[in-house]
């Protein structure tokens, strides 16, 4: 029967008074007296005086030593590598501890979870809110944040613009990384900029609109930057970014009347981005429109215009290749024609009749006579659209003393005055002093003249009636 180990039986030598033992175990004590030395050849010498006879005994002395011995070292590592597999298994989850057989007394063990490191991770942005097209790109930073003990290398980053309305598609958005992408330290964080802007060819349907762009951010995490060692692994993080385009603010204008010609003075608009310029439109009494003024930065003057006419007009401010923003419609008026007024009788005016000319306009107008300033007319006229008027008005029964008279041609607020006639009624009869009447005054509106205050008291004759003109 072979030795454990295979190991080769002892062999055994005599010489002089020493026991030589091939193969054998050095340190181990034979037989009472004999101690085991080692030799460099490999053998082993018992040393203590040896009896020839012996030898066979010791021989087989020793063999049987050595194979219990080597049977229970084999024993024991059996035993141990047993335990080590049954503590792994369960360790593992593999077997349970417990019962053979039942599972209502079986302990469940856990698997360990490999420790990870924490992951990096990107804060969501809202902001960059009122870009315009041809506008300055506005920043849109955009924060990572890296937990793990190691640097995390920014390979790109690419906004995903498929999301984005039909109305302001992808190609009217410039969205991008702005400067050099910079790297994370390890437990630390960086800020990766964004520029947004929309480009000067955008839709109008840009205005207003509030779009989400997903952000995709790929890195390398676990190396230092400019390297890719084995041991570093991709990253990727995902973040969102709310962006809102401008909205164009109504422009309004101010419209000055300047006899036959209408100045549009272009107010810019009090919120949103300015416009680069604005259109001027007119509008026609049946609703046509026309453009007055292309591209305008300034006044825009409407010329030519007839008299008594009305006038609209719409302002609209431009910006890039197609935004625009109308105002509401804005309306102003020329002012009738002045009136003519004169005394039929030059010669006799204090006994004259009042002749009265009033020009056509575009639309119908009144025509209204004053005397000394009175607010109430003592004769008014209806003047037809596109016709003048000639006619005969009697004057009213005036007092001794000097008068004025004069006509105001009313339209829309506006008036326009003739020039004024004067006279002097004589105190018992009639006078027979030409009086030339002052020249017509512009062509603008004017407001009636203000009554004279009253003459001092005095007995006053009574009213001395103007005879009609033979």
């Amino acid at each position: 029967m072979p030795l454990p180990h295979d190991e080769p039986a002892a062999t055994v030598s005599i010489a002089t008074d020493t026991l030589t033992i091939l193969r054998s175990g050095v340190g181990d004590q034979v037989a009472p007296g004999l101690d085991v030395a080692a030799d460099p050849d490999g053998t082993t010498e018992l040393s203590g005086g040896i009896d020839p006879q012996q030898a066979p005994d010791l021989t087989e002395r020793w063999s049987q030593r050595r194979w219990v011995r080597n049977g229970w070292r084999l024993l024991v590592a059996i035993t141990g590598a047993v335990l080590l597999v049954t503590c792994s298994a369960t360790a593992i989850g593999i077997v349970s501890a417990g019962d053979p057989g039942s599972t209502q007394n079986a302990t469940e063990v856990p698997l360990l979870p490999v420790a990870e490191p924490p992951a990096p991770s990107v804060e969501s942005t809202t902001g960059a809110d009122g870009v315009y097209p041809g506008g300055a790109a506005r920043p849109m930073p955009v924060t990572v944040r890296n937990p793990a003990g190691t640097p995390l290398e920014i390979l790109s980053v690419r906004p995903d613009l498929s999301g984005v309305p039909a109305g302001c598609p992808a190609t009217a958005w410039e969205i991008g990384a702005a400067g050099q992408v910079p790297a994370v330290p390890a437990a630390g964080q960086a800020t990766v900029n964004l520029s947004v802007a929309l480009a000067a060819s955008a839709p109008n349907s840009c205005q207003g609109v509030k779009v989400t762009v997903p952000v995709t951010i790929e890195g390398r995490q676990g190396s230092d930057p400019g390297s890719a060692p084995p041991s570093a692994k991709p990253a990727t993080l995902a973040a969102t970014t709310t962006i809102t385009a401008a909205t164009l603010g109504s422009p309004t204008a101010a419209l000055t009347v300047h006899g036959r010609e209408i100045s549009v003075q272009v107010t810019k608009p009090g919120a949103g981005p300015t416009p680069a310029s604005y259109q001027v439109t007119t509008i026609a009494p049946d609703g046509r429109r026309s453009v007055l003024c292309e591209r305008t930065t300034g006044d825009c003057l409407d010329s030519g215009l007839p008299a008594a006419s009305g006038h609209g007009y719409l302002v609209t401010a431009r910006l890039g290749e197609h935004w625009s923003r109308s105002s509401t419609a804005l309306h102003a008026w020329t002012p009738a024609p002045a009136p003519q007024l004169a005394f039929s009788d030059s010669d006799r005016p204090a006994d004259s009749a009042l002749t009265l000319e009033a020009p056509g306009g575009a639309s119908s107008y009144e025509v209204a006579l004053y005397v000394d300033g009175s607010s109430s007319p003592f004769h008014t006229e209806r003047v037809p659209a596109g016709s003048g008027a000639d006619l005969i008005v009697q004057p009213p029964g005036l007092r001794p003393g000097r008068h004025r008279i004069v006509a105001v041609a009313l339209f829309k607020g506006t008036r326009t005055t003739s020039g004024t006639l004067r006279l002097t009624v004589p105190g018992g009869g009639s006078s027979s002093d030409p009086v030339t009447p002052d020249p017509p005054g512009p062509d603008l509106p004017t407001t009636p003249p203000l009554p004279e205050p009253p003459a001092p008291s005095a007995p006053a004759p009574a009213p001395v009636p103007v005879a009609p003109p033979a």
